[in-house]
């Protein structure tokens, strides 16, 4: 097995759009035998096609992460599985890769993937949509409501579903990097996006704004972890990357 033991802070990520790339995606290129038989019975077409972006996508940034030729037999010798508590694990001939943590979202005919070495790790793709006021009380903290109703990100009608959508992406990527996903109160994970650049070390480019940073305030009770995250926007979607670290990280976009 190759040498995984590297430090880096690096994370690697990329977005696929469905229209895009599954015309040129061949699942006997990419997916280990598992994968092929799991996507097989995969009956919902949605489904089926998001699932094999993901798994493109998630497997694209670990073997670039890793400075591995995915011209060669590398992709199938990787392989993304699934942890009890749901979360992705990858798979190198068989054996965990304990030191590497893989995240994948998709939505709306679109897959995001993000890959680092060693540290907890999320990420979370949204389409900006409506939001119930339903929804805001039920899934937002006081301060993050208050954040939604303020219009901060001043860009007319759209701020405030904008905004209700980029704290509900935040919170899916934060607990994703816990591994706790939606089987805790959401409101335990408070996320108040800045609107302004990051202007600490360089985070790489999003897909037009760049990144902005995330204030994350997580519950006690759910131990002592922190968490660091960022947030950009393109067109209709929004993507968050957290992971659990205090430190610096660079965020850089995998173009495939």
């Amino acid at each position: 097995m190759p040498d995984f033991n590297q430090k880096n802070r690096k994370i690697l990520w990329t977005v696929i759009e469905e229209d895009k790339a599954l015309s040129h995606l061949d699942p006997q290129h990419f997916l280990t035998k598992w994968e092929r038989d799991y996507w097989s019975r995969l009956y919902v077409e949605k489904r089926s096609r998001e699932w094999l972006l993901g798994r493109f996508a998630a497997k694209s940034v670990i073997c670039s992460l890793l400075d591995f030729d995915t011209e060669k037999d590398c992709l199938e010798r990787l392989c993304i599985n699934r942890r009890e508590d749901g979360s992705p694990v990858p798979l190198w001939d068989g054996d965990v890769l304990d030191n590497v943590c893989i995240s994948i979202s998709h939505r709306s005919g679109a897959a995001a993937a993000a890959a680092s070495r060693g540290t907890g790790l999320g990420i979370d793709l949204e389409s900006i949509e409506p939001r119930s006021n339903l929804f805001k009380e039920q899934f937002l903290t006081r301060r993050e409501q208050e954040l939604v109703s303020s219009n901060i990100l001043d860009i007319g009608k759209e701020s405030q579903s904008v905004m209700a959508n980029l704290i509900w992406c935040a919170k899916e990527s934060v607990l994703k990097a816990l591994r706790l996903g939606l089987t805790v109160d959401t409101r335990k994970i408070e996320c108040l996006p800045c609107t302004d650049l990051y202007t600490g070390p360089p985070l790489g480019n999003g897909p037009s704004l760049g990144w902005r940073s995330i204030e994350v305030n997580i519950d006690p009770r759910l131990g002592d972890r922190h968490a660091r995250a960022w947030w950009t926007k393109w067109a209709n979607r929004i993507a968050c990357i957290a992971v659990l670290s205090k430190g610096n990280h660079q965020l850089l976009r995998l173009k495939l």
